[in-house]
């Protein structure tokens, strides 16, 4: 219906606006945002964005739009062919049909038009002193004129709306077993449809989604670049295509002849962007590209000031790449982090690297952050554990860590490698890449220079021992540590031979359990911090598990406690909570559990995503076992959300398929139980040896399923099911376990129920310390992962969606209620919970889904649910539709 109105208004003779001969595809919300805009009051929208996010195209279709809401007309005025700024003025009125003789612009447009009409002033970045000041003019002296503009800046001048122009979304690397999913996501569309422009053959695949998703990714979603990429599609796979990459300005060369010749490459589109900046704008454009994704201005002031760029002028330089959509901006946690588009920065490299600087600017960064590493190192040397999650302060600069220790292995002095290499060993774990971290650090402990006999050698060794263990490498994990260990005694060094105590006892087999416990009891003879006290009494409840002492598990759980007592928001304390709470779950104890897990969550999902994973599905045994299903699976479903998106190492994944399977079968659901049935089996003994009452339930679930289903048919389901590829059960799982939730949601409205299937809110708990039960009713749990499609997309440049959201809002606030007419407004938003007032206040304050779920210790997914609800409540179709709507009805002020 709107397709075929479209092309009614573009064929009607006021429209003087060129007939684009592609299929629009995506964008919805920003269409709606701009056509909403000017179909009310707002006189002028600037469309700002990089170049090739399609601030032209956009431009049109929402010119065909709204066309029929200005009589007058609605022309088109190209800017990019125009290179002299007194040319502007005659230009304009020669699009518009009009002629000067020696009047103003203003004055010619008076006299010829007396009814209201649209001029679009498409690319204004090069002009855009001179545009600003006839757009001043024609606004403040007609009252019939209307201006849509596209620049990289905004024309910045009274009564102006700026919407920016995000890329388009991508897919997220784990949901590329959804092959509907995939295909559903705007950019994948939108290479699938030029694609079949070139090869009416060509067709989305399972084969080939995987590299038409990382082309999507690789080319951080930018329309321009996706549709050069599909024009290679009639000589190149799509595997090819991604393949090349790498090299993406020498593939990215061929478009219509039709087209702009500075959009027939990617290339030539960004040396437009490029020869418009000054030469200091350039200068640091160059070198902000040597940090990776995101940093904050600390950073960029300390590595590119020089003579030749002063750091009191770094600041103001930033800003104007900001402004001109080079560089992006947002805050977290009072911290503003700049980010530059991968495509722009790889652009920056090579102009780095041709300006001669490439080797000194890469020095400058790893010097800078060796240093930072070292004061981080000495900050945490007596409290680190080896347990500990990535460190806060690194964990926000990850990237750049890595990419630093990355250059130091390429150089001789390799120690700075192995120096820096410390907190990645925790980083990896935290973030389930085990496999991959153990490699990295092989990889720089075998560097010639890293062979002496030092503190950092015996700590990545002791590091690589904790990922090579849970990756699965049991001998090569014990062989580490024991060397990290013996390098620490021999060289007098107390406190990273307490971390060797813990690791070892870590690392050891079950077997060896009087070996572990004796190298903990010697840990707690020497502890000179606390956090080593508290996870030695951790794991010696954990071992008193496995010997089936029940007494010493219970002693040791009650001193960890003790211990982290006074230190909440740690690590430590989180991990005291969780084997306290696991100690609960393993002896039958599940509704007393259910505090501690939710305390140790507060700080575990925030900080620590493999540990998380294992906490949800915990809780998630416990609300089961207390008889409260819809909870249990809400947390199961969180549980494995968490554990899809941060699926890295198979090794880690292997054992949470007997507890899923576990929670499946209690929960009543055989049929998606049933194909994890012999990996559980199988995995059971390794995973569940501590608890004869958790075996027993386990036993008694896969001895149920044998007795009701034949051999032949546990043979199919069980065949595609390995206990370490969890990519091939964690998708239909978590799709069952929501479908479940969705059957029990409807049973509940159909039941007349008011309040819902809520989720679990582990902030705010621990006030049952004085054996008050668990809340493990309906009041406890927070909505889980509703699967939508959106949810299985990211924005490339989240951090940019973020930071713009407040000023789209702005943008939308007094004019969304006048469009939707006839809406009765009285009592919108009165339905609202708590919590998903406070999802909507945050959103509304530019905070990305990310941000959000950190703040409130909840997944993204949980995020997008809440989202989805508010949407339902406020009548709402987009985030900034609902942010408007909740300012217009007055729920809250900016």
């Amino acid at each position: 219906m709107e397709d075929t109105q479209s092309a009614q208004l573009r064929a009607s003779s006021h429209i003087h606006v060129p007939r684009p001969l592609t299929q629009f595809i995506g964008r919805e919300e920003v269409l709606n945002l701009v056509a909403s805009a000017l179909a009310v009051t707002t006189r002028l929208v600037t469309i700002t964005g990089p170049g090739g996010t399609g601030k032209t195209r956009l431009s049109m279709e929402v010119a065909a739009r709204v066309a029929v809401r200005f009589p007058g007309g609605v022309y088109m005025v190209e800017l990019a062919p125009l290179s002299d700024p007194h040319a502007i003025p005659s230009h304009i009125a020669s699009a518009l049909g009009v002629r000067l003789r020696g009047r103003t612009l203003s004055e010619a447009v008076i006299e010829h038009f007396d009814e209201s009409l649209l001029i679009l002033l498409d690319n204004c970045e090069h002009l855009i002193d001179e545009c600003a000041e006839i757009a001043t003019a024609l606004l403040e002296q007609t009252d019939f004129v209307n201006i849509l503009a596209t620049s990289r800046e905004a024309l910045d001048i009274a009564g102006e709306v700026v919407q920016p122009l995000r890329p388009m979304y991508v897919p997220l690397p784990e949901a590329e077993s959804d092959l509907k999913a995939v295909g559903s996501v705007e950019s994948v569309r939108l290479f699938v449809e030029r694609a079949r422009q070139r090869d009416p053959n060509f067709v989305l695949t399972k084969q080939n989604t995987h590299a038409v998703a990382e082309i999507c990714r690789a080319l951080d979603g930018i329309p321009l670049a996706i549709e050069l990429a599909a024009a290679r599609i009639n000589v190149l796979t799509p595997e090819e295509i991604a393949a090349r990459l790498g090299d993406r300005y020498q593939i990215l060369t061929r478009s219509s002849r039709s087209a702009e010749p500075r959009q027939r490459t990617f290339q030539a589109l960004v040396d437009w962007s490029y020869n418009l900046l000054t030469e200091t704008e350039q200068v640091l454009w160059q070198r902000l590209s040597v940090f990776e994704p995101s940093v904050p201005l600390e950073d960029v002031e300390a590595v590119v000031a020089d003579d030749r760029l002063p750091a009191y002028e770094v600041l103001d330089t930033l800003s104007r790449l900001v402004d001109k959509s080079i560089v992006t901006a947002t805050t977290k946690a009072g911290v503003t982090w700049y980010r530059m588009l991968e495509t722009l920065r790889q652009y920056g490299l090579h102009r780095l690297n041709a300006s001669g600087e490439g080797a000194l600017l890469r020095r400058r960064h790893r010097d800078y952050y060796a240093d930072f590493i070292a004061k981080v190192n000495e900050k945490y040397r007596e409290q680190y554990t080896g347990l500990a999650p990535s460190l806060p302060e690194v964990r926000s600069r990850i990237s750049n860590v890595i990419a630093a220790v990355r250059y130091s292995t390429t150089q001789p002095d390799s120690p700075t490698a192995l120096m820096m290499s410390f907190p990645l060993a925790a980083y990896y774990y935290a973030t389930g890449q085990q496999t991959y971290g153990y490699e990295l650090l092989r990889e720089i402990v075998d560097l010639p220079g890293s062979q002496g006999e030092t503190r950092d050698r015996a700590l990545v060794l002791i590091g690589m021992g904790q990922l090579a263990r849970v990756a699965g490498r049991g001998d090569e994990a014990v062989e580490c540590v024991q060397d990290g260990l013996a390098i620490a005694r021999r060289i007098g060094d107390s406190s990273t031979v307490q971390v060797g105590l813990i690791q070892l006892a870590q690392v050891l087999l079950p077997s060896q359990a009087a070996r572990k416990v004796a190298l903990l009891e010697e840990l707690l003879a020497v502890a000179t911090h606390w956090s080593k006290v508290v996870t030695a009494h951790g794991i010696l409840t954990y071992l008193s598990l496995c010997m089936n002492d029940l007494e010493q598990a219970s002693g040791h759980s009650r001193l960890a406690l003790a211990a982290a007592k006074g230190h909440e928001g740690t690590f430590a304390h989180a991990y005291a909570c969780a084997m306290t709470g696991f100690l609960g779950v393993a002896t039958g104890a599940e509704a007393e559990a259910i505090p501690y897990l939710r305390d140790s969550l507060s700080y575990m999902q925030a900080n620590h995503q493999s540990n998380a994973a294992e906490t949800w599905l915990l809780l998630a045994r416990c609300y089961q076992a207390t008889g409260d299903k819809p909870n249990a699976l809400l947390a199961l479903c969180e549980g494995l959300t968490v554990l899809r998106d941060t699926l890295h190492d198979p090794g880690m994944t292997a054992n949470f398929v007997p507890w899923t399977f576990l929670l499946l079968t209690s929960c009543g659901m055989d049929t998606a139980a049933l194909p994890l049935l012999e990996a559980a089996s199988k995995r059971s003994a390794a995973t569940f040896d501590f608890s004869t009452h958790l075996q027993d339930a386990l036993r008694a679930a896969a001895d149920r399923l044998r007795s009701r289903w034949s051999s032949e048919d546990l043979g199919v389901a069980a065949a595609p099911v390995s206990a370490t590829n969890a990519r091939t059960w964690l998708p239909a799982v978590t799709r069952a376990v929501e479908a479940e939730l969705q059957k029990l949601r409807q049973a509940e409205t159909d039941a007349g129920g008011n309040e819902g299937i809520r989720g679990v809110e582990p902030d705010g708990i621990g006030d049952n310390r004085d054996g008050k039960k668990g809340r493990a009713g309906k009041d406890s749990l927070e909505n889980a992962p509703s699967g939508s499609e959106r949810g299985r997309a990211e924005v490339a440049g989240d951090e940019q969606a973020g930071a713009e959201l407040t000023g789209k809002a702005r943008a939308g606030n007094g004019r969304m209620g006048k469009s939707r007419a006839g809406q009765d407004r009285v009592g919108i938003g009165a339905d609202l919970t708590e919590r998903e007032l406070t999802v909507l206040q945050m959103l509304a304050k530019g905070l990305t889904n990310k941000e959000i779920a950190n703040q409130l210790f909840l997944t993204e997914g949980t995020v997008r649910t809440y989202l989805s609800r508010v949407y339902d409540k406020l009548g709402a179709k987009s985030r900034t539709d609902a942010v408007a709507i909740a300012l217009e009805v007055g729920l809250f002020k900016l």
